[in-house]
């Protein structure tokens, strides 16, 4: 039941989200930990206003930040409440990218730069990475894609887990695994059986819950009111529900970080969030904002899209009274 029946769930942002796009000054793009987390603790401050609830940073601790140099320059009543688990995406994988997309909208190529600078290489510097990331944070929950475990990449998911068993053993505090679709390689339907394959096999070692991206479930095939509405009939996955990333895809993009108010994404945003209160849940509402999106929540568009989003979920709460 909600702890409190007028306050919307805490909100989250995506440390990707306030990265730097100036191309004037490079330098805060390659080396972003400060000016990063400077514009992190603007968008919570923004989220704060707009939302009335608390405000945190989800932490992808990518290429070009140093996580002690981030957590320093953060204001002191902001908080890092999950790591998200950078991905690999080496070099040559960007060079090859840039050639398939380098007759489209120079924007693409520059998304894929971006997302160079702000993953990993290799799965070596992935758990190097988080181990840096836990012990800067103290945060209870991480971030994983769930194509860590795609067949034939098993090992790559099981030291991850082992990263996160030693972290739990050393501290004596509990971690959750937060898990979200691939989507590359999944239906919905797919990323469920894959997740209570998961929470199984790793019960008593690692806490398996669910990350619920809606724009990439949206994207792999999905709609996010009948995912969420069939999600909602399995109390054991229900009550997984640890984050739900309110992202927005517009269809025959090759992405799902567009402005969540778009109209023509193709998710349904609010009405999501209105099943989300009359089911009585509170997951962290997480949002990866492109990151010339980042001044979204300080705009009126974003201001009202947010009250938006807040009278979902509260009338959803209501007509769940009104059934009790």
């Amino acid at each position: 039941m909600s702890r409190n029946l007028e306050v919307f769930p805490s909100v989250a942002i995506s440390s990707i989200s306030a990265t730097s796009t100036d191309v004037r000054r490079p330098w805060e793009v390659l080396w972003a930990s400060q000016r990063t987390a400077q514009n992190a603790c603007n968008i919570v401050d923004n989220m704060r206003v707009a939302f009335g609830s608390e405000a945190t940073i989800s932490l992808v601790p990518g290429r070009n930040i140093n996580v002690k140099k981030f957590v320093r320059h953060l204001s002191k009543d902001v908080k890092i409440s999950s790591i998200d688990i950078p991905d690999n995406y080496p070099l040559h994988k960007m060079f090859r990218d840039m050639l398939i997309l380098r007759k489209e909208k120079s924007g693409s190529v520059l998304n894929r730069f971006g997302w160079f600078i702000t993953n990993v290489s290799t799965e070596k510097q992935q758990r190097r990475k988080v181990k840096k990331a836990l012990k800067t944070t103290n945060v209870n929950t991480v971030k994983a894609n769930t194509s860590f475990w795609r067949e034939g990449h098993e090992k790559s998911g099981n030291k991850l887990v082992k990263v996160l068993e030693k972290y739990q053993r050393r501290t004596r505090r509990d971690i959750s695994l937060a898990v979200e679709i691939d989507s590359e390689k999944q239906n919905p339907e797919e990323y469920l059986d894959f997740v209570r394959k998961l929470r199984s096999s790793l019960k008593g070692r690692v806490n398996v819950v669910l990350d619920v991206d809606l724009g990439h479930i949206t994207q792999r095939g999905g709609s996010s009111e009948s995912f969420l509405t069939t999600l909602m009939k399995d109390e054991d996955l229900k009550n997984a529900i640890h984050i739900i990333s309110l992202n927005q895809y517009i269809p025959g993009d090759t992405e799902a970080h567009t402005r969540p108010d778009d109209p023509s994404g193709a998710v349904d945003l609010p009405a999501s969030v209105h099943i989300l209160g009359e089911n009585g849940l509170e997951p962290t509402v997480l949002f990866e904002l492109h990151p010339s999106d980042k001044h979204f929540f300080a705009e009126e568009s974003g201001m009202s899209f947010a009250k938006k989003l807040k009278y979902a979920y509260l009338s959803g709460q209501k007509g769940r009274r009104v059934q009790e």
